[in-house]
């Protein structure tokens, strides 16, 4: 227990390595102009879904794999304009998405047929309603009180008002209340699990993972390991932060009031990815840690390394007075078309092109490489790399 606890807090303390070869598509509108773009979630398979609105309701915009150049789709009608305030999806098997919303009486609808159900909390003083999910059994949602879904009963677990609310596939919640209190439980039904943790200040953010969950006050973040909950690491917060969001392997994205992107391997140091223009509402990253999207109020915007081009050795390969030389390109949109010294390939489902055996070269060549590859955040790139055998 000692050992998983102490490679945990290594993940927790892992410094944020350079994100100099990430790179964010320019703002689009999804679905076209004239929407208000809300929060966004993302499923295991980079199907990903928002909330949106305009003069006539509030619909549910999804699409099929996240990349710059995907199309948003229209889904489903909620209801009137500003009925849904939040979404959250599943990083399960099963792709799965709930958004809560509503004024008074409170509103989940669940992306398996879209039909609402009723919360039995209301929204009061809360600033808006959130909602947060383990997996297709089981959503958390918070306004004016805490309250757990499953397909069996809604449990009230808190009536404070809630500040914040997050879960991770691994079946951990976290909810902060405007008591300045943290609640925190790895069988978020029962509501004698959840543990409570007294912080200086409310949380107005939260994002989970599989390793704990990471809070910020507006002044400090702080990451909690959930298998030792008592175990707490406080770090300064960078400066407006805003949202974060995190995929399930510890890999969060951060943005701030003045509109910076940050990245984070790990769940308290953050490194500056890009400073575009904000401010956003919601970001989140997918089950890799090679794709991240964030929301403004009218566009969308996709994150992700930028395709990298190695010429390498191929030793399995090298023969007597040869050395084998091996081409790798990384980072390409899945399935597309590349183009490595003229020639054409297409990329892997991870949009990778692995070249093995590539060349047999004397020691002492050198060996150059080009190629021609576009991101998932819809930039072409030309490429090149040289090694001397």
């Amino acid at each position: 227990m000692l050992r998983i606890v102490l490679v945990l807090l290594a993940l927790l303390l892992l410094p944020a390595p350079a994100y100099a070869q990430w790179e964010w598509s320019v703002p689009r509108a999804p679905g076209g102009s004239g929407l208000t773009v809300g929060n966004v979630g993302c499923t295991k398979q980079r199907t990903c879904s928002l909330v949106a609105a305009d003069a006539r309701g509030t619909y549910v915009l999804s699409t099929a794999d996240l990349a710059a150049t995907s199309r948003w789709k229209r889904v489903e009608t909620l209801g009137p304009p500003g009925i849904a305030t939040d979404i959250d999806c599943t990083r399960g098997d099963t792709p799965f998405c709930a958004v809560a919303g509503g004024n008074g009486p409170l509103t989940l609808w669940l992306s398996n047929a879209w039909d609402p159900l009723s919360v039995p909390i209301e929204r009061r003083a809360a600033d808006r309603v959130r909602v947060a999910c383990a997996s297709d059994r089981l959503c958390a949602v918070g306004a004016d009180g805490l309250a757990v879904w499953t397909p069996d009963a809604w449990t009230v677990i808190d009536p404070d008002p809630v500040t914040a609310l997050a879960c991770a596939s691994s079946g951990v919640c976290a909810a902060a209340d405007a008591t300045g209190e943290v609640l925190i439980s790895t069988r978020p039904s029962s509501p004698a699990s959840w543990r409570r943790y007294r912080v200086e200040r409310p949380f107005t953010i939260l994002a989970c993972t599989f390793v704990g969950c990471v809070g910020a006050d507006g002044t400090h973040t702080y990451g909690i390991i959930q298998f030792e909950p008592s175990t707490w690491i406080t770090r300064t917060a960078p400066p407006g932060l805003a949202t974060i969001g995190c995929a399930p392997r510890a890999f969060c994205v951060a943005t701030t009031t003045d509109g910076a992107i940050l990245l984070s391997r790990g769940l308290g140091n953050y490194e500056p990815s890009r400073t575009p223009s904000g401010p956003f509402h919601d970001a989140t990253c997918v089950v890799s840690s090679h794709l991240c999207v964030a929301t403004t109020p009218t566009a969308v915007m996709v994150g992700s390394r930028a395709p990298q081009l190695v010429v390498d050795y191929d030793y399995d390969r090298h023969r007597r007075g040869r050395r084998a030389i091996e081409v790798r390109l990384y980072n390409a949109v899945p399935g597309s078309r590349v183009t490595i010294d003229g020639r054409r390939y297409r990329a892997d489902e991870d949009g990778d092109v692995i070249l093995s055996g590539y060349k047999l070269v004397r020691p002492g060549t050198r060996v150059r490489a080009t190629a021609r590859a576009t991101g998932l955040a819809g930039i072409e790139h030309r490429l090149t790399d040289t090694l001397t055998a």
